[in-house]
């Protein structure tokens, strides 16, 4: 196995006998293997392909699945140098940047905040702190500010925190739900393995983050449509799956069929909302671009103009980019988390003079 290889893991029911449903298996097979092939085509020629219509130097091959549950190895040693390609970077690398940026927020990272504005209120009735509780204030109120916190945040105030614990605060919650147990490890698991991710990705996280808005757009719908097909195993031969990468097979990604089902949904808040900030990059001819509010973003978000006004709408968006702020009012387009994806720009607001 190649520091690139990209292994995916089926774990419990008739996976773990080293078996799994013949017609389940191939669903998925196809759809990851057009899912790498159209990551493979872009990483080489800088192109999204919407169909397997078009040939490149390639060779993608699988190796013998494994013992212990039912493993699959996508060997990725025979594909081309990274000097060939558009965009110089691994394809295991793309595969899992695209992945994180398709999934929603961890359930782990949802649970986190509602416990930070619990805790918040806890630490405030208590008068006398030492220096090391008061940043622990500072932590959760700044998670409670911006109603986020990151997979590191997140796991660190889970150490803390029982099942038991975790379970009430999640029935009193109006977006979680915790089963039992196993719900709860899956959370932590999830987390161990989405931190893995960012790791795995940070050395080429400036190329990455460099590819364009619309393009990222579009390689990331490429993976949510993949979502259903990917997620047929689960329905009888397995009870999730992880995805591996690296020589020591480090976990990346793991999925169970309510999280890889949830990449395929989105939807639009029904009001937009007015924010500040500024816009950092603008491609008048397919309309996207990205807008930077550090206060409630912590990177700059891709947003996007309807084709139907986009092009009365671009003397404002000139005009704006030569601002150093600027107010604007989005739709803000969420996964099923509640947490932003994208935005829709519905107007920029007069400055008052």
């Amino acid at each position: 196995m190649t520091t690139d290889d990209i292994t995916f893991t089926f774990e419990g029911r008739i996976a773990d006998e080293h078996e799994m449903n013949f017609y389940e298996v191939t669903r998925f097979q196809y759809a990851a293997a057009r899912l790498i092939y159209k990551l493979e085509y872009y990483r080489q020629t800088g192109h999204v392909l919407d169909r397997v219509t078009r040939r490149i130097n390639t060779d993608i091959r699988v190796g013998t699945a494994q013992a212990g549950s039912w493993e699959l190895s996508v060997l990725l040693d025979k594909i081309p140098i990274l000097e060939g390609a558009s965009l110089k970077v691994p394809l295991g690398k793309l595969f899992s940047y695209i992945l994180k940026r398709s999934k929603p927020k961890a359930k782990g990272r949802v649970l986190a905040y509602e416990i930070a504005k619990l805790k918040l209120l806890e630490e405030r009735e208590r008068t006398k702190q030492s220096e090391q509780e008061t940043l622990r204030v500072q932590t959760f109120a700044h998670i409670s500010k911006s109603q986020n916190a990151t997979t590191q945040q997140a796991l660190k105030i889970l150490e803390n925190i029982t099942y038991e614990q975790a379970k009430e605060i999640a029935d009193n919650s109006e977006t979680l739900e915790i089963e039992d147990k196993r719900e709860y490890k899956f959370i932590i698991d999830e987390l161990m393995a989405d931190l893995a991710l960012e790791e795995d990705i940070e050395e080429y996280l400036p190329q990455l983050e460099a590819i364009p808005s619309e393009t990222e757009a579009r390689l990331i719908k490429m993976f949510q449509q993949s979502a259903t097909e990917l997620a047929v195993p689960l329905r009888n031969s397995a009870d999730y799956f992880s995805i591996k990468s690296g020589t020591d097979k480090k976990t990346t990604s793991l999925f169970n069929r309510e999280s890889l089902e949830n990449i395929s949904t989105e939807h639009e808040d029904d009001l937009p909302t007015s924010l500040i900030g500024s816009i950092k990059a603008y491609d008048k001819e397919t309309g996207w671009g990205k807008f930077r509010n550090n206060e409630q973003f912590p990177k700059p978000i891709p947003f996007f103009i309807p084709q139907s006004v986009k092009k009365e709408q671009l003397k404002e968006i000139t005009e704006a980019m030569s601002k150093y702020e600027i107010e604007a009012s989005f739709y803000i387009i969420r996964d099923v988390s509640g947490s932003p994806t994208k935005l829709k720009l519905s107007k920029i607001i007069p400055e008052e003079h």
